[in-house]
């Protein structure tokens, strides 16, 4: 799995049109990477936040940048950053960065904070453009594809799980025959399944005993 996301930030980061389920497993794969790695909860992801947009400037105020943009040196200033938003709580450390959230703080290394980063000027941006009339991104970092908050990161990370990680091979008949007989079905197996198993083996067994 982090292959494949290492190669979708590359290509985010290049700039490279990419179609819009990869751009959300990706932050699928940001989220997790939180949760999974850094024991972080549903409710501290939620807390991840953004620095607000400034306010658009006026028409007004654009025409006097345009008249005399030496005499406002302020407002060309704020003219220049006013696309421009921070995730909020990070303190760089090293090659580390420190991410302090209202209930708690992890250390993310270098190529997490990148990850972080890429998803945050590559895909949030695009996922902004979807907003519908009325609606808020409350300052979330992490949002859906319609604009909003991602507000069930457990649900998020769950679908990735399902893509990406292998579900255990069902045990062997050999040992759910051993097991049987002792009495103790294997944990990993439905019990249905394992008694479904079983019958059948001992079925074969005995057919081919006669």
């Amino acid at each position: 799995m982090e292959a494949d996301m290492a190669e979708v930030a590359r290509r985010l980061s290049q700039r490279c049109e990419l179609p819009p389920r990869t751009q959300m497993e990706f932050r699928s794969f940001c989220v997790a990477t939180l949760v999974w790695l850094h024991r972080l909860g549903p409710g501290s992801v939620r807390e991840l936040k953004v620095r607000p947009a400034p306010t658009p400037l006026s028409l007004k105020t654009l025409i006097c940048l345009l008249v005399e943009p030496c005499n406002r040196p302020h407002i060309c200033s704020y003219a220049l950053h006013a696309q421009e938003r921070e995730w909020l709580g990070r303190r760089p450390e090293g090659d580390a960065v420190i991410l302090t959230l209202p209930s708690e703080a992890v250390s993310l290394s270098r190529k997490e904070k990148e990850w972080l980063e890429c998803y945050f000027r590559h895909v949030r941006p695009l996922c902004l453009k979807a907003y519908a009339a009325g609606t808020d991104d409350k300052g979330c970092f992490f949002l859906g594809a319609s604009g909003l908050a991602l507000t069930n990161p457990t649900a998020d990370i769950q679908r990735l799980k399902a893509k990406y990680v292998k579900r255990q091979p069902p045990p062997p008949l050999d040992l759910l025959l051993q097991l049987a007989r002792r009495g103790r079905p294997p944990l990993t197996c439905n019990p249905l399944r394992c008694l479904h198993l079983v019958i059948g083996g001992l079925f074969r067994t005995s057919f081919q005993s006669t």
